[in-house]
């Protein structure tokens, strides 16, 4: 006999006899409704473009601008661990004697601990309110010149913003309980606030390319150089008591009820982030060396080159996990098409990948210099599809079919190599096979 639960028993049950239910932990649930409980709208505007043709149609102008209004009104949950401390007339904590007691002793309680009502004395659902609202202006422009029918330049430049994560901004703080004397080690004494304030980073960009198309269409070959001017990029920091004024005003929350409480929020990174690369890319087909039996096959490559300078440890993480910035990339495939089928395996190599700087003030368990990286990796990918018809085909994709692990290192220049490990991520091949139709 089948073991399981029939949901549809258990809801008729419930309709019939609700009295037989209760919460197992009502003060947790509370908790997590408050914790996830968000409001937020979001406003974005629009672009204009124009295009015109010189010498013959051989150069050619893009430009615009975009202009982006963004309001942003949001609400989230606070928590403040004093809301379930007894207080007396004069606003002090006191004990169950009802005298006052001194910073480090623990006050009584209004609420039994773990208890819905200690839940919602604590946590205050929709209490963080923040609203803010910013716009600008962002022109872009691209010249391409066809030097001669085979070779063409190209000349971009453009400006960029990157928004902050919705979970970066979302309106919520956690306050610390005051009756703790705050230290910068202990994070559990930390004001911890989302800061709906910052405001995206923006990035000036340049690149100049040159591309080569070989005669009757035997593949394309293309260098492009860039370089990336970026600003207020941010990161989450520790700021000392009181250096977070304008993040706690966002909450209406008096620095002078916790003199000595460390704030955790995002930060704006002071100077300029500059990042440069080089790319190479192209494809070769092999038409016109092979008999009509092979014909089809043909080559892709491309490798890339990147660095990053200024901003320091926070901008190297920031470039990290928004610029996905890795020093070297190579990647290549190998493709056959013919009338009734068509097979590709491509790979792609990249070389190890800092993330981030750990801080070993607020991470006592590290060293100074300790960073986390992500170890060169190799990823295979294969699809095969036989046309049946010209609007029918079957298929096989092949994912990660080097079965290939991603391994997540952090270590300091003291760190022996047997420990430089933090974690693997295996990932299985993935296959997928169907029937594709076009109607």
């Amino acid at each position: 006999m089948p073991i399981g639960v029939d949901n549809v028993a258990l809801a008729k049950l419930f309709r019939s006899n609700p009295q037989d239910f209760v919460e197992a932990n009502p003060g947790n649930n509370y908790q997590t409704m408050v914790q996830n409980n968000k409001k937020f709208h979001e406003i974005i505007a629009a672009f204009v473009r124009l295009d015109h043709d010189f010498l013959g149609d051989r150069l050619h102008l893009a430009y615009g601008v975009r202009f982006e209004q963004t309001y942003e009104k949001g609400r989230g949950g606070l928590y403040d661990p004093a809301g379930n401390y007894q207080r007396n007339a004069s606003g002090q904590f006191i004990d169950a004697t009802g005298r006052p007691v001194a910073i480090g002793t623990r006050p009584a309680l209004i609420w039994t601990g773990g208890s819905l009502g200690e839940a919602m004395a604590r946590y205050i659902d929709y209490a963080a309110v923040a609203e803010v609202n910013y716009g600008n202006y962002f022109p872009s422009a691209n010249l391409s010149y066809n030097l001669t029918p085979t070779l063409v330049t190209r000349l971009s430049f453009s400006t960029t913003i990157g928004r902050p994560d919705l979970t970066s901004i979302y309106p919520g703080i956690n306050l610390p309980d005051p009756t703790v004397i705050p230290t910068e080690t202990n994070t559990a004494t930390y004001i911890t606030a989302q800061n709906p304030g910052i405001k995206p980073w923006s990035s000036r960009n340049v690149a100049l390319s040159i591309e080569y198309y070989a005669p009757r269409g035997l593949g394309t070959v293309a260098l492009r150089g860039y370089r990336r001017f970026v600003s207020d990029a941010f990161t989450n920091k520790v700021l000392a008591p009181k250096a977070a004024l304008d993040v706690l005003a966002q909450y209406g929350v008096d620095p002078d009820d916790y003199p000595d409480a460390y704030v955790s929020t995002l930060q704006t990174i002071p100077g300029q982030i500059v990042t440069s690369g080089l790319e190479l890319s192209g494809n070769v087909k092999f038409d016109p060396f092979l008999p009509p039996l092979a014909s089809g096959l043909q080559l892709n490559f491309s490798a890339s080159r990147s660095t990053i300078t200024g901003g320091g440890d926070a901008a190297l993480a920031f470039a990290a996990r928004k610029l996905y910035l890795v020093p070297y990339s190579v990647g290549g495939g190998l493709a056959l098409n013919k009338r009734r089928i068509s097979v590709s395996v491509t790979g792609k190599w990249n070389s190890q990948q800092r993330l981030g700087y750990i801080d070993y003030k607020t991470t006592n368990t590290v060293d100074p210099g300790t960073y986390e990286y992500l170890a060169p990796v190799l990823r295979v990918d294969a699809d095969l599809a036989i046309h049946l018809t010209t609007n029918a085909s079957l298929f096989a994709n092949g994912r990660n079919v080097n079965n290939v692990e991603n391994i997540q290192q952090r270590y300091s220049p003291a760190t022996p190599e047997l420990a430089k490990n933090l974690r693997r991520q295996a990932y299985q091949p993935v296959w997928t096979a169907g029937v594709r139709a076009k109607f």
